[in-house]
């Protein structure tokens, strides 16, 4: 194969020793023509001179404020097309990945004929065999992800084909340049959850496919993503989906799918509130009041 030039961005926010250990399993990828990004999403902590201070040789782009994950992903796409990449890879920085899983996602890339974005087997970090997706699909009556093969080992699906998807998760997927210049960038509108579901499905509708590459393997920490379920993540996930729901299903399957959400939060809310969690009833019902009234973006100061 050839080997055009793959820029990998982690976007990092008050998480430098995650981000070190991901660049430090990065240090290791066997693929000859790569640069390393690394987007300090606002952090105001020590993050910057840790990273900079350990690996010097990559770009460290700074953007002073938390854009979210579409800003700060967004900050680092355009600086490597600047910079000539011919596919940008977005990583999470709570992963590490295999030595060779660069060159598998390239190759499926480019043996679709059209623009075609690629997503490796994630596995889980504590159960090395597990996976945690190879792919998504989307659940059409609540606009949810649906992981594909969770749960299943390893094994059985490393030697599979790459086969098509709805989604290519955000945790990992390598985006050539024609298909940012056919469906342009993240909406940061979003500003967290739900913006890479909708941005593979922009991409679907100008061009684009969606590709799971079985025999490419990283390992997320999911048990960190487990515990994240403060109130303001639970904001943007009800607020987002109805967003998402608005941008992506026709009517009056909009509607059916929006009031769904709705009732869901509502019912959830109540669940809060038998168990204590006050908060988190105030951002589910923050999340429908703001999307009605067209809000979007980070969640103010206070509000959660």
């Amino acid at each position: 194969m050839n080997y055009p030039l793959v820029a990998i961005i982690v976007l990092n926010w008050r998480k430098p020793a995650e981000t070190l250990a991901c660049l430090e399993s990065l240090s290791r990828i066997t693929y000859p023509n790569v640069m390393h990004v690394v987007v300090d999403n606002g952090s105001g902590d020590d993050s910057v001179p840790l990273i900079r201070a350990r690996y010097p040789q990559a770009a460290l782009l700074e953007t002073n404020a938390n854009l979210g994950y579409a800003g700060g992903n967004n900050v680092g796409v355009r600086w490597a097309l600047a910079h000539g990449a011919d596919f940008t890879l977005i990583l999470n920085n709570d992963v590490t990945v295999d030595p060779g899983f660069v060159e598998s996602l390239v190759e499926a890339s480019q043996q679709e004929p059209g623009p075609a974005v690629t997503t490796p087997m994630i596995c889980e970090m504590e159960r090395p065999g597990v996976i945690w997706t190879l792919g998504s699909d989307i659940d059409w009556r609540t606009g949810a992800p649906v992981r594909r093969h969770a749960g299943d080992l390893r094994t059985d699906w490393q030697r599979s084909r790459p086969h098509r998807v709805a989604i290519t998760p955000g945790t990992a997927m390598l985006v050539p340049r024609k298909a940012w210049e056919c469906a342009g960038l993240i909406d940061e509108q979003y500003f967290l959850y739900y913006e890479e579901a909708d941005w593979c499905q922009h991409a679907l509708r100008s061009g684009c496919t969606m590709v799971a590459v079985p025999d490419s393997c990283i390992w997320h920490d999911t048990e960190g993503a487990a515990q994240r379920t403060s109130p303001a993540i639970t904001y943007y996930m009800t607020r987002n989906a109805l967003r998402f729901l608005s941008r992506n299903v026709e009517q009056p399957q909009r509607w059916q799918g929006q009031a769904r959400v709705m009732r869901m939060a509502a019912w959830h809310s109540l669940g809060d509130l038998r168990h204590g969690h006050y908060a988190r009833a105030r951002a589910r019902w923050r999340a429908i009041y703001d999307y009605l009234l067209g809000r979007f973006g980070p969640l103010p100061k206070g509000a959660s």
